[in-house]
């Protein structure tokens, strides 16, 4: 997890590791990462040997939705069946490529540059 969030310092201001365990049957972990822009990410992932669920949610300052990430099994229409995103108050949702905490960092790191 270290190696992961130390390739994005520059827009980290700080961060929470909530849980990181690991155990006999999986990894489970939970972060609350805050931005150089004021918007925060909060964000869990329990991998088991035959599963994986996550969910990153990226907020504004107030708490309203950027974007949340999740692999929830609804929204089979989608082509990237589970792995979806919702937008805009959770009004949209469409296929995601970003699965894992590294993908979700770096597309929030291009949107903070840009």
């Amino acid at each position: 997890m270290q190696d992961i969030l130390s390739q994005y310092y520059d827009i980290i201001q700080s961060y929470q590791i909530l849980q990181d365990e690991i155990t006999e049957t999986g990894r489970k972990f939970k972060i609350k990462i805050n931005f150089i822009n004021s918007t925060k990410l909060e964000g869990r992932e329990f991998l088991f040997p035959d599963k994986r669920n996550y969910s990153f949610q990226w907020m504004n300052e107030d708490n309203s939705l950027i974007i949340r990430w999740d692999n929830a099994e609804h929204h089979r229409n989608l082509d990237n069946f589970p792995h979806h995103r919702h937008t805009s108050n959770n009004q949209q949702v469409e296929s995601s490529i970003e699965i894992t905490l590294d993908e979700v960092l770096l597309y929030i790191k291009n949107e903070i540059r840009s």
